[in-house]
């Protein structure tokens, strides 16, 4: 019998832990006390902020509908007082001529805060008149947008059009425009008044000078008429504003809610006005961010209060359990004793389990207990067992449990899930016996693989950051590169400029020196110009198409055609029919441009130059060779020319920078091929490579 288990003892026990336990358990009560507290306090104030933030908004979007009106209404009275003007039946024909007219519009634009534009468009879309400039010229209009509603609706009612790049001054404007009709209701023509949108994006960055909130003016379609701050593709975009902003759709003319931004994926507090005159909406939007960053300081220091009672509680804690310990210790003593094999069992992370059939309940060794969180020496039924497993992997289970049942052994890793903790394990398993009634005994492992498939799931975060940072590089490189070129552009200029100042005082050296060093900014700006080149590759990705070889290399020949005459050098082509493959077509120009290229360049001087070009069908690939007969490459250095800067000759004797057959693998790879090179020393090289071939139409 084991001495823990003495009735005194286990009494004594029972009461030092007790105390400790109360101790503990004032802490918790304390600590969470504290915690509820602090939640109930952050929420509220949360709660207060957002609101202080929207009503903020509010009055920001109250002022800039106010402005906004005023600016449009005074275009609106514009617009109609040239019609009136016009009279019932404006003559189109002598209108340009009439300079009268023409001042009277001047004068009214000119009288405008703004400034805009008036311009008179007849019925069949052409620019008739025009306030800034008196003979306009020919300009026709109809495919804007404005022109084509007034033509097909017959309302009168003022329009607001998509912000265009004006035909005549090159500038984006906002058109605002009126039909103008005849008695009988016949179309007329428009006349139109520009709004420009930076007037409109100064007056939203007055009411915000921290530039955190974001205005947007839109149509009653949703699309975007001006963005402040702007966002490349945003103006002239389209939104769904009853989606977005659902009070919109039930008719509310103003109102407030949380968004994510379609545009930029930021979630914003978001504040809207309808302006029901002209059919626009105002909306001015604050991230949720910026609009918490208040709230989130003075919970950092609460949270600093908070913790140094804590720190204090559990200092005052710690005493007392101290003085707890040494009653405590050889009552772990004792335990650790009894423990031995269920630690050994715990160290292996292995546990034992009998099944007893047909139904299936089960008898689990301590670490198997201390897996599935069941009571130890205990029978458990089967169905104890199922409940915590992970709801998604429980037929999987079932089901290999079945086809052991069936005489097959039982092999599988699955997952735990017990008070909100996710375990690994792996069922290993088989039948021992087993009668024709059914009856019989199951006998298996099981073991904890947490770790491991943590283990696993780190390298592949590994690889995926590893991704990233070669991709990171590569933008470094093309960023770097592009730099770069400036002072390469200066260095080559004042060398320049140092020689044609000073060349007729320096003697042969100093001239010398002057050549070397523009040779070497050439070199240097060659050499940054092929990383450039090599950085692009892949970065914008253009969908891959069917490509034509003979197409293709027909275009490599055209670009190549000058150096093929100069070489007198023979280029065999494969004969049709051509086979198709799927690929970017420029960097596939590019590719075979730089291997026929490297053919010519490292030929033999005392034969004529003869480069082959041949392809060849293999399975769901197309292979390609270049072949030559040049000088040939020593095959200890097969690997190394395709790295970048690698170069196997002087500059001397071939021009170069040693990234040429860098390009060409990283195209290569890119399109999901292979690259390599067969040579002959003094007899030639044949570089091969493959892509993928279009699919079946």
């Amino acid at each position: 019998m084991p001495l823990s288990s003495l009735p005194v003892l286990s009494g004594l026990r029972r009461i030092f832990s007790s105390r400790q336990g109360w101790l503990v358990g004032f802490w918790l009560i304390c600590v969470t006390l504290i915690g509820l507290w602090f939640h109930q306090s952050a929420v509220s104030d949360q709660r207060n902020t957002l609101k202080a933030a929207e009503a903020r908004l509010s009055a920001q979007i109250e002022l800039a509908s106010i402005e906004i009106n005023g600016k449009i209404e005074s275009g609106d009275l514009a617009l109609r007082t040239i019609i009136a003007l016009l009279g019932a039946n404006p003559n189109w024909r002598n209108l340009p001529r009439d300079p009268m007219l023409w001042r009277i519009m001047n004068n009214i634009s000119e009288s405008m805060m703004a400034k805009p534009r008036l311009v008179l468009i007849d019925d069949k879309g052409q620019l008739r008149l025009h306030s800034h400039v008196l003979n306009a010229g020919s300009v026709s209009l109809t495919d804007r947008d404005y022109f084509q509603h007034h033509r097909d609706d017959p309302s009168e009612e003022p329009f607001l059009g998509t912000p265009v790049r004006g035909k005549i001054a090159d500038s984006t404007v906002i058109p605002f425009t009126h039909r103008i009709s005849l008695p009988d209701g016949n179309f007329a023509g428009v006349v139109l008044t520009s709004l420009d949108p930076a007037i409109y994006s100064a007056f939203f960055r007055s009411l915000d000078h921290d530039n955190q909130i974001v205005f947007t003016l839109l149509r009653g379609d949703g699309i975007v008429l001006v963005r402040h701050p702007s966002l490349e593709g945003a103006v002239g975009s389209k939104i769904d504003l009853a989606a977005l902003h659902p009070p919109l759709s039930s008719g509310e003319a103003f109102g407030s809610s949380i968004t994510v931004s379609p545009m930029d994926g930021i979630e914003r507090l978001s504040s809207f006005r309808r302006l029901e005159r002209f059919d626009l909406t105002i909306v001015a939007s604050l991230p949720v961010e910026n609009a918490l960053k208040p709230w989130r300081e003075q919970n950092r220091r609460m949270e600093v209060v908070i913790a140094a009672c804590i720190f204090l509680m559990t200092v005052a804690g710690l005493v007392l359990l101290r003085h707890m310990r040494a009653e405590t210790e050889a009552w772990a003593r004792i335990a650790a004793s009894e423990a031995g094999l269920n630690r050994a069992q715990a160290v292996a992370r292995v546990g034992s389990w009998q099944a007893h059939l047909p139904e299936l309940s089960l008898t689990c060794s301590a670490e198997a207990s201390r897996l599935f969180a069941l009571p130890i020496g205990r029978y458990v039924r089967g169905e104890d067992v199922l409940e915590r497993i992970h709801p998604e992997d429980r037929e999987r289970v079932l089901g290999a449990v079945r086809k052991t049942r069936m005489g097959h052994p039982l092999d599988i890793e699955h997952r735990l899930l017990i008070d909100g903790t996710v375990t690994w394990i792996r069922l290993r398993a088989e039948v021992s016996s087993q009668s024709a009634d059914g009856s019989g005994e199951i006998l298996g492992t099981v073991q904890d693989i947490t770790e491991r498939r943590q283990s696993d799931e780190a390298l592949r975060h590994q690889a995926e950051e590893l991704a990233r940072s070669n991709t990171e590089l590569e933008q470094f490189a093309y960023v770097a590169s592009h730099d770069l070129r400036e002072p390469l552009r200066m260095i080559a200029s004042f060398v320049d400029l140092l020689g044609r100042r000073y060349g007729d005082r320096l003697d042969q050296d100093g001239l010398e020196f002057i050549a070397f060093a523009r040779e070497g900014a050439a070199r240097m700006d060659r050499l940054v110009l092929d990383l450039l080149d090599y950085s692009r590759i892949g970065r914008i990705c253009k969908p891959m198409q069917q490509v034509d070889l003979g197409i293709l290399t027909e275009r490599v020949v055209r670009a190549l055609a000058l150096k093929i005459h100069e070489s007198e050098a023979d280029i065999v082509l494969p004969a049709p029919p051509f086979p198709t493959v799927i690929g970017d077509p420029d960097e596939l120009v590019r590719l075979l441009q730089n291997l026929i290229d490297n053919a010519i360049k490292y030929r033999e001087p005392t034969r004529p130059i003869r480069v082959t070009v041949a392809a060849e069908r293999r399975g769901g690939e197309v292979m390609l060779s270049v072949a030559d007969n040049g000088i040939g490459i020593d095959p200890q250095y097969y690997d190394r020319i395709f790295g970048i800067f690698q170069r196997l000759h002087t500059r001397e004797s071939f021009e170069g920078t040693g990234i040429g057959l860098a390009i060409c693998k990283k195209i290569v790879e890119r399109h999901g091929g292979q690259i390599w090179v067969e040579s002959k020393p003094g007899e030639g090289s044949t570089f091969f490579f493959t892509v993928p071939t279009a699919a079946p139409i």
